[in-house]
This record gives C-alpha cells, sequence and structure tokens, in this order.
C-alpha cells in the first residue's frame, strides 16, 4: 500500500508538470483516497458495535432506527467526502473514548462548519475517477465567516470559545490527512493561529471588534423556603412511613401496567378476592392521600378491578415523584442524568455508615462522576428500583402504558392524567414534579410565575452550600439526617455538580463588582487611597488599548471601560483583591495575599493580643469587614456605592447646624462628629457632587436625624 501511495504522489507531481492527463491525475487522486480508507476498513468503532464501513453508527445499545446514531448513508453522493469525515469521527471516537452520542454532537459541529463550506464550494465533489477540487480552495475568509457565523448563533461567550476549540480540533485531524492525500490538504489558516494568540483571548477580541453583546441568559430561581421545605417533609414521609408498602405494590402493579391495551384480561385472570383484599388491606394506609374508589356501585368485576389499580397507580406515581425529589435536592444532577440513572447506581462507601457515593454519567460533559449522597437518597433510590415496570437497566424505566377511560369511575381516571404518564422525556420527569406539588397543595411556581423544574431544584441546593439561614440549616439536616452543620457540609463541598453552581454564582458577583468599579474608575468617582490608585490604573489601561496596533477600529470608551472591568474580575477571582463591600459602605481592595495584619485586625483583636509582640502581630493576616475603619484604611474604596457614609455624613452635619443645644454641648462629642466631616466631606464631594450637601439636603437630612440613631 505504501509502494502505491508513493506512485499515486509521484503521478500527481507529474500532472503539475504538465506531464501527464486530468484522468491520470484523477486515478492518483483516488488511489489516494482509497488508500486511506483502507486502513480503516473492518475495525470496529470504539463503544459500538458497528464496524467503520457501516453506513449508520449505533450505539451499544442502539438498533437501527435509534436516534443516537451517525447517517453516513446521506452522504453516498459525496465519496470523497465521506472518507474524510468518517475517518475523522473513527479516529476522534478512538482517540478521546467517546461515547456515540458525544461523537455525534461533535459531528453536528463539523455538518455546521466545514462540511458546509466544502458543500458550498463543490469541493470533493465527484464519483471515483473523477477530477476533485480540493480543500486548498478554503479560505481564510471562509474560516472567518464560520467562526463570526457561530458568535452570532450561540447564547454565550463560553459557547463561542467551546465552538472554536472544537473547531481547532476538527482542522488539526484534516492537517494530518493532508499529509497523505493532497486533495484534503487545507493552507487555511484560523484566525488565532495566525494571530498566536489563545482561542479564548481571540474570541474576546474578536467580539469588541465586532462590538458584540451577548444577550444575559436568565437564571434559574431557587424554589422558595416554603415550597423547599414542603417537598422535603412531604417526600421523605411518604418514603419512610410507606416504603414496606410500596415495595409489596410495586411487582404485581408492574405486571398490570406493561400489559397495556390487555389490563382487562389481567384483571379477569385475578381472583376477586385478591383485588377487593388489596383494597381493603391498603385503603385504610393511604385513603389520606388518594381517596380509595367506591365500589358499592353495580358495576362489573373488571372496571372495579382496574379501578382499584389505577388508584394503586396514582399512588405510586407520587411516591417516585417523592424519590425523584430528594434524589435532585441531594445530588444536584439534571433532569436528564436523573432520567438516565442505572440499576445498582447507589453503593455504600465502605468507610462510614451514612455515606452513599451515586455514579453518574453526565450527559453535558460526558464524565462519570461518583458523588457522595446521604442514606436518604439510597433509600429513595432502593424503592425506585423497586417500583419500575420493566427489567431494563434503567431506574427509571415507566411511561408507555396506553390511557384507558374508566367511564364508571372517572374519579379515578383524572388521576392518570396526559401529564405525568411518561417520564421518559424531559418535560413528563418536570410534570411529575409538578404532580406531587399540586396534589399536596404546595405553591409550585417562581417569583414570574413560571412553574418550577428541575433546574430550580439544583439552583436550590447550590444555594445551601454557603447558606447560614436557619431555614436552611433546619432544612439541610432534615434533608440529610444529621443534628449538625458539619456532614451536609461534607456532602456538599465534594459534589462537583454543587460547586460548580456555586463558583457560577461567584463568578457573577464578582463580574458584577468588577464592573462597577471599572465604571466608577472610568467617571473618575472614586476616592481613598486605594480609589485613586484605580482611577491611575485605569488611565493607564486605557492608554495601552488606544495604542494597540492590532485592533480593527477606534475604541470607544465603553470598550475600553469593560475590558479593564475583566481585569478587575480575573483579579477578584485569582484572589489578589478581595472585592467585597464591607458594612462601612467602601469595597475592600485589600490582597488577601498580603502577610501584614490590616487596620480591621488590629481593631477585632486589640483585646486579645496585647501580650503578643508587635513584630509577630506585623504578619498576621486577618481580615474582619465587621470592624472596617472606612477610608482611614488605605485599602478602600469609596465610591457611587458608598450612600452609607453619604447618608452618616448628611446625619452629622444636619446635627451639627441644626440641633446644636444645650443638649449637645458635650465637646468629645462635637468634636468627633467634626472630625468625621473633614474626613469624608472631600470624598463624598467628589462622588456624589456638591449637591449632595446643600442646605436642602442638609435640612431633609435634619428632619430625618429624629428617627435615626448615631453610627
Amino acid at each position: 500500500m505504501v509502494t502505491e501511495e508513493r506512485t499515486a504522489l509521484a503521478g500527481l507531481d507529474l500532472v503539475q508538470n504538465d506531464e501527464a492527463t486530468s484522468i491520470e491525475f484523477a486515478a492518483c487522486q483516488w488511489k489516494l483516497i482509497d488508500a486511506l480508507e483502507s486502513e480503516y476498513l473492518g475495525k470496529l468503532v470504539h463503544n459500538t458495535r458497528c464496524h467503520y464501513e457501516d453506513e449508520n453508527w449505533f450505539d451499544l445499545n442502539g438498533a437501527q432506527g435509534s436516534r443516537t446514531g451517525i447517517y453516513w448513508s446521506v452522504l453516498s453522493d459525496a465519496p470523497a467526502l465521506k472518507v474524510l469525515l468518517k475517518s475523522m469521527m473513527w479516529d476522534q471516537i478512538f482517540d478521546r473514548s467517546l461515547e456515540l452520542s458525544t461523537a455525534k454532537i461533535r459531528y453536528s459541529l463539523v455538518q455546521k462548519t466545514i462540511q458546509r463550506v466544502i458543500t458550498n464550494k463543490r469541493l470533493l465533489n465527484g464519483q471515483p475517477g473523477e477530477v476533485l477540487l480540493g480543500l486548498s480552495h478554503i479560505t481564510d475568509d471562509d474560516l472567518l465567516m464560520l467562526i463570526d457565523e457561530q458568535i452570532f448563533s450561540l447564547e454565550s461567550e463560553s459557547k463561542v470559545i467551546l465552538a472554536c476549540n472544537g473547531l481547532n480540533i476538527i482542522v488539526g485531524y484534516i492537517i494530518q490527512y493532508g499529509e497523505r492525500v493532497p486533495v484534503y490538504q487545507m493552507r487555511a489558516q484560523l484566525p488565532w493561529l495566525k494571530s498566536g494568540e489563545t482561542v479564548t483571548a481571540w474570541v474576546k477580541r474578536r467580539l469588541s471588534d465586532l462590538k458584540f453583546m451577548f444577550t444575559p441568559t436568565v437564571g434559574f430561581e431557587p424554589l422558595l423556603g416554603d415550597t423547599a421545605n414542603s417537598l422535603v417533609e412531604a417526600s421523605l414521609t411518604l418514603i419512610d412511613d410507606h416504603f414496606d408498602h410500596f415495595s409489596e405494590i410495586g411487582p404485581f402493579l408492574a405486571e398490570y401496567t406493561t400489559l397495556q391495551d390487555r389490563t382487562d384480561d389481567y384483571v379477569r385472570s385475578l381472583e376477586p378476592k385478591f383485588v377487593f383484599g388489596l383494597l381493603e388491606k391498603y385503603a385504610p394506609i393511604f385513603g389520606h392521600i388518594v381517596p380509595a374508589p367506591d365500589l358499592s356501585k353495580k358495576h362489573s368485576f373488571v372496571s372495579k378491578g382496574r379501578a382499584v389499580f389505577l388508584w394503586l397507580r396514582s399512588l405510586v406515581r407520587l411516591c417516585r415523584a417523592a424519590c425523584i425529589n430528594i434524589i435532585l435536592l441531594t445530588s444536584g444532577l439534571r433532569n436528564f442524568d436523573v432520567r438516565y440513572l442505572k440499576v445498582g447506581a447507589c453503593k455504600p462507601s465502605g468507610r462510614v455508615g451514612i455515606l452513599f457515593y451515586l455514579r453518574s454519567d453526565i450527559q453535558k460533559t460526558g464524565n462519570v462522576v461518583f458523588l457522595p449522597v446521604p442514606p436518604q437518597t439510597n433509600k429513595a433510590i432502593q424503592l425506585l428500583d423497586r417500583l419500575k415496570d420493566t427489567k431494563s437497566s434503567y431506574l427509571i424505566d415507566w411511561g408507555g402504558a396506553t390511557k384507558k377511560s374508566v367511564p364508571e369511575y372517572e374519579d379515578v381516571d383524572e388521576v392518570e392524567s396526559k401529564d405525568d404518564t411518561n417520564l421518559k422525556s424531559s418535560a413528563q420527569f418536570n410534570n411529575a414534579l409538578r404532580a406531587f406539588a399540586e396534589h399536596f397543595h404546595i405553591p409550585f411556581v417562581d417569583s414570574k410565575g413560571d412553574i418550577y423544574t428541575a433546574h430550580n431544584y439544583r439552583t436550590t441546593v447550590a444555594g445551601w452550600l454557603g447558606s447560614a439561614s436557619n431555614l436552611s440549616l433546619l432544612l439541610v439536616r432534615r434533608l440529610f439526617g444529621h443534628s449538625n452543620n458539619m456532614m451536609p457540609t461534607v456532602y456538599l463541598n465534594n459534589n462537583p455538580a454543587f460547586v460548580a453552581e456555586r463558583e457560577a454564582q461567584k463568578a457573577q458577583a464578582n463580574a458584577a463588582t468588577a464592573r462597577q468599579l471599572a465604571l466608577a474608575a472610568s467617571q473618575g468617582l472614586l476616592a481613598g487611597v486605594k480609589g485613586e490608585q484605580l482611577e491611575r490604573g485605569y488611565q493607564l489601561h486605557k492608554s495601552l488599548m488606544e495604542a494597540d496596533s492590532r485592533k480593527s477600529h477606534s475604541l470607544t470608551d465603553s470598550e475600553i471601560m469593560l475590558s479593564f472591568s475583566g481585569v478587575l474580575e480575573q483579579r477578584i477571582r485569582s484572589g489578589s483583591m478581595c472585592g467585597f463591600l464591607t458594612p462601612f459602605g467602601v469595597v475592600c481592595g485589600r490582597n488577601p495575599r498580603d502577610s501584614s495584619q490590616p487596620p480591621c485586625a488590629k481593631r477585632a483583636h486589640r483585646d486579645k493580643t496585647s501580650d503578643i509582640p508587635i513584630e509577630i502581630l506585623k504578619h498576621v493576616s486577618d481580615i474582619d469587614p465587621q470592624q472596617c475603619i472606612g477610608t482611614s484604611c488605605s485599602e478602600a474604596l469609596l465610591g457611587p456605592w458608598s450612600t452609607a457614609i453619604l447618608d452618616t455624613v448628611i446625619w452629622y452635619r444636619a446635627l451639627l447646624r441644626h440641633q446644636l443645644g444645650d443638649a449637645f454641648d458635650e465637646n468629645h462629642f462635637i468634636e468627633s462628629a467634626k472630625q468625621f466631616i473633614r474626613q469624608y466631606e472631600n470624598p463624598i464631594k467628589k462622588v456624589f457632587g456638591i449637591e449632595a450637601l446643600n442646605d436642602a439636603e442638609v435640612e431633609n437630612g435634619g428632619r430625618k436625624a429624629n428617627s435615626q440613631a448615631a453610627p
């Protein structure tokens, strides 16, 4: 084969020197394509039962017609393109041990980018023996246009960066094949490779040059306190009080459910004593949850039996939703990931009796994670296993039974609504949660009136990670079954889903703070030593950006401000700047890595450190925001957010100018007020303007002063 390749390459050289015909040229092209394909023929596609040459690839659990597959038959009219793309996907799956579902997502990027350019330019278009136009006809502008289309079609900067990284991989494979098959050679360069930048840096610069701003995504609200508390109580009560009862009901109800349209035959096959015995046994137990059907009317045995089974099914649906509630609130898994949990996925840790590990295949990232969960989650998963309808390997396998009305018992049939019949889809999964809440009269809408979904559960638990509210502590203790705060924190802090959500919330807060600081610096509205430094830093950043010759246009003040905001955000996220607002109304700009003792720490521990040598204390850094001393500290930034200080200055001025009577003649108090004004009047004037301290506002402040206490 190597000899054939060399001969074909030599033939191409002859053609370029006009020593061969176009027919010979085409023959050489196809010999090289066939040689490349021959190396893959007969090989299994990793993680599937398919071979490379199969027209369609399906995953291990799939079959012909499965949605989880890549269909190569659509490229039958472009065999050279098919060889290129199949080889690329086979190598990606093998090199990265991808599941086919993940590979299909990556292939969709190929279809939206490179494949579309190839098709539009009619490259690699032709049958064996015909001369092909190669990928050398793809230009740098073609690639830039593809990337710009991704920018305008995707929802966020992070998704654009992800797409560009994917494009990087695609082009990398094409370059490899082009070394052996000249028709696959692509001379065009990706723009970040031309400029010598990282993908992230180039995307940010491109967004700036295009003046493109993504529409902010609306996050999911956490569950309201009353909602979360009621869901936890109702779910745990149902599981704990009736675990054994539901375990008994599950097997024979599964028989009834899986028969679908033959349920009447199933009821006829049972002894009336058994059917009525179910009602007699479970009505006293479950009647307060779902009223039992009234069988006193003269109806056929089949109708009565069907009513009993539908009643039991409505109870089981509530129990399944209760189990899902507990899994969501202790694992932080997404809707999809819970629906695809496997039987036996939860195992004891083997070290601590109250610790279990839940295996989950995270579909979004393609990773397998083991989440630490409490016994309550394990119990919920065990119960779901006993309530399965089939012997499928998936924990949640119900749904698909054909709804059959029972006219004689319409009140029972209403329980079997179309919203919670099939839990295999995302919408029906969420509908099961909603049906549970509605049954127990639990409010299940957010502040905008939208119905809660599994994403709201995820956000709720992420909030518990750092919350110190009494309600959160009570809920977490109840949910995780511990009397102290330590064990729930162990579960949450070691759960990557919760940590990721927590980091996302921190990133949002950091971005908001950085933007606020940058805007104030750009407008010259910062005071204090650190504030003046930040303003000078902004001016330096501005001059450097304006001198950047790589910019394709003159920068606006907004673009420079946003760029400076990014620098500040990076400082806060990296831990080189505190960036939080103190109770005193200033932003702390201190570097937490500074080993010297800040003024707030000195004030906080002055009574406890009197016997410790000063030389030692100089190297004890213990920031205490509650003891902030404002702009007396060189690390404080006073800006437009410092309204608390503004109100206090107005209050003191009003006190001195309008209320200095006999009751306020203590010299030390007056001197303290004057000293405060001397310290803060000028910074306040700079940030808020002289009009903030005019006589009218002072008088208003004086009128308000009677109802306020002095700081």
